[in-house]
């Protein structure tokens, strides 16, 4: 099984920082691509990289080499001082909504940690509308910073990511920007083929709890040692207590010591159904990064749209409005 995002984002961070400035199945055919770009003009000291069977191509900055071989899902590239990495990462999308896919992504990139206090700007990746996002994260030890840009295209999510210490992520911008700008989309990608479980726009992975409740359901994932799921069930308990019948709200207790939870909900005056996913099944079926996790079921119960990491008044609205029960 090939490794995680989060896996090898780690791994990576974790390799450069030892070595110093040492040197160094088909997915969803999605929308009918135009015909490739050709080639893109370089930058004095600029080599052209293909990706390959990753379908695109672009501009590899002087002095920066690839980490090890390329992967399923994407390939690495570190800077001339060993510190900087550049990730090249794309996968099957799991919202067609931007922003969410870059909430999902950034959760993911992070291993389930997330980019507090990011900022968010608009950008562009291979001619196409992106969210850019840079930020503080914690991973193999000190705290690095990372800046993406994350691109939906055919039912697929790409991301360009520079991750590594504040120092060399300034030294790095221009020529971040430069390979960026470089970028091209050249041919489908070749993916692993997408899991077989949770979808975005298919239905939920049935469960007991779940198949008794009529209508639209918001199936939040919690653990009770998770600080924030804490933070975050106040607002799941106000707005499921004004439902009106409108929705329900199903909590799911994952990956924790179940004996405190009665106490967990109890401190935190929740009133609304919860259950027990005592062996791990659904963290799985639902492929959750880490909690808290929250699905907007339809009447259906078909996946309208997720959220990974805490929710927030206007996620949760916007939830409740794909799900049809705003």
């Amino acid at each position: 099984m090939a490794p995680s995002w989060p896996d090898r984002l780690a791994r990576v961070v974790a390799a450069l920082a030892l070595a110093g400035a040492a040197a160094l199945a088909c997915g969803s055919p999605g929308t009918a691509r135009p015909p490739s770009p050709p080639p893109p003009s370089l930058a004095a000291g600029y080599t052209a990289y293909d990706g390959g069977k990753l379908g695109f191509r672009f501009g590899l900055a002087p002095g920066w080499q690839r980490v090890g071989e390329a992967a399923a899902d994407g390939v690495s590239f570190a800077d001339p001082s060993g510190q900087g990495t550049l990730l090249v990462h794309v996968e099957q999308a799991r919202s067609a909504d931007l922003d969410a896919a870059t909430g999902v992504v950034m959760f993911e990139l992070t291993d389930g940690g997330g980019v507090p206090h990011a900022s968010m700007a608009d950008s562009r990746l291979a001619g196409r509308p992106a969210s850019r996002v840079k930020g503080d994260f914690t991973a193999a030890g000190p705290t690095q910073r990372i800046e993406a840009i994350v691109m939906l295209e055919g039912g697929r999510v790409w991301v360009l990511a520079l991750a590594g210490p504040a120092a060399s992520l300034a030294a790095d911008e221009a020529a971040f920007d430069a390979m960026r700008a470089s970028f091209q989309l050249r041919s489908a990608p070749v993916l692993p083929s997408a899991p077989a479980e949770v979808a975005m726009d298919r239905p939920a992975p049935g469960f007991a709890e779940l198949d008794r409740i009529k209508g639209p359901v918001v199936l939040n994932f919690f653990a009770s040692w998770c600080g924030p799921c804490r933070e975050e069930m106040p607002l799941l308990a106000q707005r499921a207590k004004a439902a009106g019948g409108r929705f329900t709200v199903l909590g799911m207790d994952t990956q924790d010591d179940t004996s405190k939870v009665p106490d967990f909900l109890k401190g935190l005056g929740v009133g609304f159904p919860t259950g027990y996913d005592r062996d791990g099944h659904l963290y799985q079926a639902y492929l959750l990064p880490g909690v808290p996790g929250t699905f907007f079921l339809d009447a259906h119960h078909v996946v309208r749209d997720l959220v990974y990491g805490p929710l927030t008044a206007d996620t949760l609205q916007r939830g409740l409005r794909a799900a049809g029960a705003a």
